[in-house]
């Protein structure tokens, strides 16, 4: 039984890391905020890359958030033959939050958000019967409109949310110098998204935290052009702090 988790998990891993849509899914934010002046920080690796969030009770019920995400440079390949990916993104985000019931914790937020996907492939040679040598990029740039509602429970030292979200994302500015199919294609999806988030407090003021979201297309469902990534995995480390 051990073995086979191993493999599931091997799996997953693969998976999420050949997922390379032009939307990927960053690590959600979600604050559990419940007094004036909490304020938390985090950073968390993922399979969109590496990941910082903030939060902060600017009230007893309004909260800030904001959250940016950078996978770097990606390549793979030889000297000659190689794919080059690259991926972006930040967002800010305010809401209202509640935890009236003790252990309790409901969140809703509205953030608006800007990112960009690049992914360059070069390769081929002139052998006869071969390919010949090509090079094509693709960049869309996009922005992200959504709503975040949390669900959370506090227990002790172990924290649960789950945040089921729904968002539009506008594609634009594209560069593709190997198809012109985006021409004919909407611009503007709506899709959705769920997440599931376990934290556990280390020390006083630092937790570990696991999140596991999972990402559905709305409209759109069978445009390959603009492709997303069906789901991000992570972990990560926060520290909780009362600034006032």
């Amino acid at each position: 039984m051990v073995i086979m988790e191993k493999y599931i998990l091997l799996l997953l891993i693969s998976v999420g890391i050949s997922s390379c849509g032009i939307y990927r899914s960053n690590v959600i934010n979600v604050p559990l905020l419940e007094k004036n002046g909490q304020a938390k920080v985090g950073g968390h690796i993922s399979f969109t890359g590496y990941e910082g969030q903030a939060s902060i009770a600017v009230t007893n019920s309004i909260g800030i958030i904001a959250n940016v995400s950078d996978m770097g440079t990606v390549r793979d390949g030889n000297s000659t033959n190689y794919t080059i990916d690259k991926h972006n993104f930040k967002e800010l985000g305010a809401g209202y939050y509640t935890n009236k019931l003790e252990g309790r914790s409901l969140g809703i937020y509205f953030i608006v958000g800007n990112g960009i996907t690049s992914h360059f492939a070069t390769g081929g040679d002139t052998l006869q019967g071969h390919t010949l040598p090509f090079s094509d990029l693709k960049e869309v740039k996009y922005s992200r409109f959504l709503i975040q509602t949390d669900y959370g429970v506090i227990d002790g030292k172990y924290e649960y949310a789950i945040s089921p979200r729904l968002f539009i994302i506008y594609y634009y500015d594209i560069k593709d110098n190997a198809s012109i199919e985006y021409k004919e294609l909407p611009s503007k999806y709506l899709y959705s998204d769920v997440a599931f988030t376990i934290r556990y407090k280390l020390f006083e003021y630092l937790k570990i935290s696991g999140q596991f979201n999972l990402t559905v297309p709305i409209t759109g469902k069978y445009v390959g052009y603009y492709d997303a990534s069906p789901f991000n995995c992570s972990i990560g480390l926060i520290a909780d702090m009362n600034l006032f």
